[in-house]
């Protein structure tokens, strides 16, 4: 079922989510590794909390996939389902064309 990603851009794709979706100290041997978003969703979002969380997505993405070029993140609470939505446009370097991957995170009760 898990096959090989030839295309640059779905590989950046993937390799993002999973870099969103770790939470720090998860990855053995790298306690850095991932934004640990998870943490954020049972917090009263507001802004400075977005703001937040873009930050460190970013510090996180230009850390560890180099390949992607963020032009920018946006994060948004989503009452409605209780969760985040996560959307980031980047370029893939040496490549002319804008990419976006979109996540959503929902809390489970």
């Amino acid at each position: 079922p898990y096959g090989l990603i030839a295309d640059p851009k779905e590989e950046i794709k993937q390799n993002l989510i999973h870099l969103i979706l770790t939470s720090p100290g998860e990855r053995v041997m790298d306690s850095n590794f991932g934004v640990g978003i998870r943490s954020f969703l049972f917090e009263n979002f507001t802004p400075m909390i977005g703001i937040f969380i873009r930050r460190k997505i970013e510090e996180v993405l230009n850390n560890y996939e180099p390949r992607a070029s963020i032009s920018s993140i946006l994060v948004n609470e989503q009452e409605d389902r209780n969760g985040i939505d996560v959307v980031i446009n980047f370029y893939v370097l040496n490549l002319p064309n804008p990419v976006s991957v979109t996540t959503t995170l929902q809390r489970i009760r």
